[in-house]
């Protein structure tokens, strides 16, 4: 049980990284959720406008949500 959680904690900081960099997302705990609802499949986002952001983050918003998908 803890090394589950521990590696949901490690994997979501080190996913809210590209979120937070870009400037796309200004606080860590907003990169953190958007990477923890992409790993969950929940959907919910934090980025206002989906369609203005970079390409690059969009490509990272869509692999959470396709290794989530896989159940990793």
């Amino acid at each position: 049980f803890v090394t589950v959680a521990l590696a949901w904690i490690i994997i979501s900081l080190f996913g809210a990284i590209p979120f937070y960099a870009s400037g796309v997302i200004g606080s860590v705990s907003d990169a953190v959720f958007e990477t923890i609802s992409g790993f969950s499949t929940t959907g919910a986002t934090i980025i206002d406008d989906v369609e203005a952001a970079p390409r690059a983050i969009l490509l990272w918003r869509s692999i959470t949500n396709w290794i989530g998908g896989m159940g990793v």
